[in-house]
């Protein structure tokens, strides 16, 4: 648990350099409409790293976004536990690559190159 907090405090204080300033965004702060998550203040398609904190010591998930959809590295924890429960990474809404799903290595196609957000 503290090592899941440590992470998401460095993340927190380096990542936004590198995504050039995008502060990671608390997943529940954006608002869903169907796929696409938007910035609340704008309703355009957010995108940068988010994440939701199961309590204040745990994250339960980290991620990315961009134009409003999954995007880029995904990992989600249990809510009690705090151990991973998947992990794998999303281009433009869609699992791509190597994923780890409950305990199975699972294959999607490859993730088509380009630019990932919330690594």
């Amino acid at each position: 648990m503290k090592r899941t907090l440590l992470f998401v405090l460095a993340f927190i204080a380096v990542g936004p350099v590198a995504l050039g300033a995008q502060e990671p965004m608390e997943l529940n702060e954006l608002v869903q409409r169907d796929d696409i998550y938007l910035t609340p203040e704008t309703f355009q398609p957010y995108t940068g790293p988010v994440f939701l904190m199961r309590n204040p010591s745990m994250v339960g998930l980290w991620a990315g976004l961009r134009n409003g959809k999954w995007h880029g590295l995904y990992e989600l924890y249990h809510d009690e536990t705090g151990q991973l429960i998947s992990k794998g990474e999303f281009r433009d809404g869609e699992q791509c690559g190597e994923w780890l799903e409950e305990g199975r290595a699972v294959t999607y196609p490859p993730c088509p190159p380009g630019p990932e957000v919330g690594n």
